[in-house]
């Protein structure tokens, strides 16, 4: 990860406003985020209970003059109104100019209030020297005013707007970092008759970010963000702005048989100039020299300090088999859909890829990765999908060690099957080395760290692939529950309201908000979101379980725990979360026993053990320790 991208970590902003919500709604929302009402409700109490100190102890008992209670009335009004200055300029993001109201106004109030306390307080020992103070306020609002109004000039002229009085260590802008190294890939538009054939767009314009994540000093916007704006008549200068991207690529495909047709075009996002463009009209066996064809134009385009401004065959051909390689892109678009019954379709399309090309080692990988998948969100006993994800990716690896998806699936296999944390970290390394742009290597390295409760480390990793994918749901979801376990719950909140915002049937997003719901103890309406999440199965109802025994609901959390322990004996059921209704029960024997199978069955959301707090009520039961020492995490 560049510098760069260290220095331009989005800022967390405010939660917007929800839809519907207007006039007095409204301002009451940005009342309560920015604390205002807790601020008048703190100056209300504490201010009444200080003048009544100055009258009864001051004035009444040791006799000073009454104008001590004007002097007390005026500086908690200036007090006051500096501090409401302060949180609701504070609060916003977008500022006029370069000004920061706060900064200026803050003072102003605070010389305001020092003057009229002065003025009083001369009241009270004699008017000797008024006129002199007055004097001397009056030169000061003087030198203030004309601060004011040389830095709200200061603001407006072209020359700061520019950027040429700006503060060197500040950040610059995500918009003028990247200028002429920055680039998205757009999916491209399937114009041929057949719309099955929207897999094949999707799939060469994937390939082709491949591709430019080994080009140096390139920055590429990740496929989740590039591909949003699919099917969508948004502006080329739209798009640049939202993905913070000097450049674009965008194509099209006819195909007809083996026949096919791309077209492609590099554009300037500023001016909307075509810096290249170039048509190809060849057969499908000739589909990766028009992967390298067009890496290298870019290249050569944006100048992004190659040697000789070009690359040499960097869209690696896995297989010479056309058929498979078309299964292959099939398995990945379904692959992406991350539902139950999608995900197999894709492992059908990974095996009949591997019928046709028995050495393909990238088939071997999307296969590796989909049981994976599977093995969070199947029914299926995750002991039997990891199994075959460890057979497909030894066999991945077997065939090109220098595949960095190979060594991605074994990573996760050794993590969540083998309880190898080393060992994963070295796999997801390898993996950063043989492609450091690779995304889902820096990923799946962050959950790791999460697991093992290296919470800075993780939250590090996330913001920073956050950043570079930002409508990625699962790196959103993900940074959101890195939160939660820092027990940063507002944090958290946003960012699991940002990824369903996005896409609301992202399986765990809905349960992970709960979470946030729960230990905010607003107990309804965490049942209510984790009864929308789009995973089936005992883990929703499971955690659904857990709320009512936290809220004190017990005869509802025996049925559903009862229901479920029943069901355990025909249908797969997490051990994980039977194990924490059973702890939020009190029936801690239980809960370890199904812990214990957790570790038998090796069920993944094992991997959350050290640091979710469902655990707390066990926290220091030595059998918990037993087990983390099993799985390796007891450092």
């Amino acid at each position: 990860m560049s510098e760069g991208a260290k220095k331009l970590l989005p800022k967390i902003a405010d939660e917007p406003a929800k839809k519907g919500e207007a006039g007095f709604k409204a301002l009451f929302t940005k009342l309560r985020k920015r604390r205002i009402i807790e601020t008048l409700a703190a100056f209300i109490g504490g201010g009444w209970l200080l003048v009544e100190v100055v009258e009864r102890l001051l004035v009444s008992h040791y006799k000073f003059p009454e104008e001590m209670i004007d002097l007390t009335v005026i500086s908690i009004i200036g007090a006051f109104l500096a501090t409401l200055v302060g949180r609701w300029f504070g609060g916003t993001e977008k500022r006029p100019g370069n000004i920061k109201v706060e900064v200026l106004l803050v003072p102003l109030i605070i010389l305001a209030t020092l003057c009229i306390d002065l003025i009083i307080f001369l009241e009270i020992i004699g008017n000797g020297g008024k006129a002199l103070v007055i004097a001397a306020v009056a030169v000061c609002l003087g030198i203030a005013w004309i601060i004011l109004k040389s830095l709200q000039w200061a603001a407006a002229s072209p020359e700061t707007s520019s950027g040429l009085t700006q503060n060197p260590t500040e950040s610059p802008t995500p918009a003028s970092t990247h200028a002429e190294k920055s680039i998205a890939v757009l999916p491209f538009k399937n114009i041929s008759a057949d719309p099955e054939q929207d897999y094949f767009c999707e799939g060469l314009a994937e390939e082709l970010i491949n591709v430019l994540t080994r080009v140096g000093n390139l920055r590429v916007v990740a496929r989740t963000s590039a591909f949003s704006f699919q099917g969508k008549d948004a502006d080329i200068r739209e798009i640049g702005k939202k993905l913070n991207v000097e450049n674009v690529l965008e194509g099209s495909v006819r195909k007809a048989g083996q026949k096919l047709r791309i077209t492609a075009q590099l554009i300037n996002v500023a001016d909307g100039y075509h810096l290249w463009s170039e048509r190809f009209d060849r057969e499908m066996s000739d589909v990766f020299a028009i992967q390298d064809e067009i890496a290298q134009a870019v290249s050569a385009k944006m100048k992004a300090g190659l040697q000789d401004d070009r690359i040499e065959g960097v869209a690696k051909r896995y297989t010479e088999n056309i058929e498979a390689y078309n299964l292959y892109l099939k398995g990945i678009y379904w692959r992406r859909m991350l539902t139950v019954d999608r995900v197999s379709k894709s492992i059908d399309f990974f095996n009949r890829a591997i019928e046709k090309d028995p050495g393909y080692a990238l088939a071997f990988a999307g296969l590796a990765y989909a049981y994976l998948v599977q093995s969070f969100y199947s029914p299926t006993p995750p002991k039997d999908l990891f199994l075959k994800a460890r057979q497909a990716a030894l066999r991945a690896l077997e065939l090109d060690d220098g595949l960095p998806e190979a060594h991605e699936a074994m990573g996760i296999v050794k993590a969540y099957w083998e309880w190898d944390w080393e060992g994963a970290e070295r796999e997801l390394l390898r993996t950063l080395d043989l492609n450091p742009g690779y995304i889902w290597g820096h990923f799946h390295l962050a959950n790791i760290r999460l697991s093992q409760g290296r919470l800075g480390e993780a939250i590090e990793i996330f913001r920073k692939i956050h950043f570079l994918d930002p409508l990625n749901v699962g790196f959103t979801r993900n940074l959101g529950e890195c939160y939660l376990r820092f027990d940063r719950l507002k944090e958290a909140e946003e960012m699991f309201r940002d990824s369903i915002d996005i896409d609301p049937l992202l399986p765990m997003t809905w349960i992970f908000l709960g979470y946030v719901l729960l230990r905010q103890f607003r107990y309804e309406e965490a049942v209510t979101a984790m009864g929308k999440d789009s995973l089936k199965g005992s883990v929703p109802d499971l955690n659904i379980g857990i709320v009512y025994a936290r809220m004190g609901k017990r005869e509802e959390a025996l049925r559903i725990l009862n229901d479920w322990l029943g069901r355990s004996e025909k249908e797969f059921v997490s051990p994980y979360y039977i194990a924490m209704l059973c702890f939020a029960l009190g029936k801690n024997d239980l809960g370890f026993q199904w812990l214990e199978k957790g570790y038998e069955e090796h069920d993944g959301w094992l991997m959350s053990l050290k640091v979710d707090f469902l655990t707390n009520d066990v926290r220091n039961d030595p059998r918990l320790s037993a087990l983390l020492k099993k799985i390796g995490m007891n450092r």
